[in-house]
C-alpha cells in the first residue's frame, strides 16, 4: 500500500472513530450524566447548608416549603457528612431515584445521628427536579417532610434534640 493511501485510510479511520465516539452519547446518557452532577450539587448543598442554592433543585411550592422549614430549624442544624449511596433511572431517563445518607447532629444535642432519605428526580421543561424526599431509615432529618400520621408517631421527644419541622401534607402551598 501506498503511503498516500495508508495516509487516507488513517485519516478516514480517525474520522470515523471520532464521529463515532461523538455519536455515542444519547439524550438519555445526557440526562443521566445531568443528574449525577445535580444530586451531588444539591446534597452539597444541603451539607454546607447553602439552602438559597439547594432551593432551586426543587420546584417553586417545594421551594417555599423547604425554606419554612430551615427557618424552624435555624442555626441549630450540622450536617456532618454525606453520601450518595445510589442512584436508580427508569427508562427513559426521565425519572430518578437517588439515596443519600447524611451524618448529623443538632448544636443543642451533639450527639451523631446517621439518616437515609430517598430522593425522587424528575425531568421536565429540561431541568432536573427533586419532587418527593423521604426518610428510609434513622432518626427524623428536619430538613425532609414526614406526613402528619408518621410525626405524630416518630416526631422526636424533646431531649432527642432533633428541631421539628412541619408535615408536608398540612402545609399551605
Amino acid at each position: 500500500m501506498s503511503a498516500s493511501r495508508r495516509g487516507i485510510l488513517k485519516l478516514s479511520m480517525g474520522g470515523a472513530t471520532a464521529f463515532g465516539l461523538g455519536g455515542c452519547i444519547t439524550p438519555g446518557q445526557q440526562r443521566q450524566d445531568a443528574l449525577l452532577r445535580l444530586s451531588r450539587e444539591f446534597n452539597n448543598d444541603l451539607r454546607w447548608a447553602r439552602y438559597d442554592t439547594a432551593v432551586a433543585h426543587f420546584q417553586p411550592a417545594e421551594a417555599r416549603r423547604f425554606l419554612k422549614r430551615v427557618d424552624l430549624v435555624g442555626e441549630e442544624l450540622v450536617i456532618a457528612d454525606h453520601e450518595m449511596t445510589s442512584i436508580k433511572f427508569e427508562d427513559p431517563a426521565l425519572k430518578a431515584r437517588t439515596v443519600a445518607v447524611f451524618e448529623w447532629y443538632t448544636k443543642r444535642d451533639p450527639v451523631l445521628r446517621k439518616t437515609s432519605i430517598s430522593q425522587d428526580w424528575l425531568f421536565e421543561e429540561g431541568v432536573w427536579r427533586v419532587t418527593k424526599q423521604v426518610r428510609l431509615r434513622g432518626p427524623r432529618f428536619p430538613l425532609v417532610p414526614e406526613l402528619a400520621s408518621e410525626t405524630a408517631e416518630g416526631a422526636p421527644s424533646p431531649e432527642s434534640g432533633a428541631p421539628a419541622s412541619p408535615p408536608a401534607d398540612t402545609e399551605a402551598p
